[in-house]
């Protein structure tokens, strides 16, 4: 009895694939490829395990509508090694760009937030820099001050030291 319950389930279970393969249309194309591992591997578009192997095409019965000649696949070895080489040498740049805008992306929704908090950060800086300005000008006048009061000490006798620190 539960041997003909789960052949009854296995072919409910492949006429639903059967179906769903069906409606997918009759044009559409499978990729088909053994991996470096030697598993075979299928996709709508080129599997990743696939990256420098021969890729056969496939049609939706799963006959092989292309294939490639039999040299292509040093070929194509060759170019994954050359690919795999520029693709070190420009890691180190490429990797810190993918951080900082992951980074950004971690952080903010959208690019109006990027360019609020750009205000933001250009307001504060402003803010900081007018009160440095101002720092500096109060400064000048003390040492403008203390210079005025060591006119009068020049003949009359020593000034006191802290007048001659605040005047340099």
């Amino acid at each position: 009895m539960r041997g003909r319950s789960i052949i009854g389930r296995l072919l409910i279970a492949s006429a639903a694939l059967a179906a769903a393969i069906g409606a997918t249309g009759a044009d559409a194309q499978t990729y088909r490829c053994v991996g470096k591992d030697g598993r075979k591997y299928y996709g709508q578009v080129p599997p990743s395990q696939c990256t420098g192997q021969p890729t056969e095409m496939l049609n939706s019965q799963g006959q092989v509508i292309h294939r490639p000649p039999p040299g292509d696949s040093k070929k194509t070895e060759s170019t994954a090694k050359a690919q795999s080489a520029k693709k070190q040498v420009e890691d180190p740049a490429a990797r810190e760009q993918r951080l900082r805008n992951s980074a950004l992306l971690d952080t903010y929704a959208n690019e109006r937030e990027i360019e609020l908090a750009r205000s933001r950060a250009l307001e504060e800086i402003g803010r900081a820099r007018k009160e440095i300005e101002k720092r500096i000008d109060e400064a000048k006048k003390r040492q403008a001050k203390a210079k005025s009061e060591m006119e009068f000490y020049k003949g009359n006798g020593n000034p006191p030291q802290a007048l001659e620190a605040a005047a340099l």
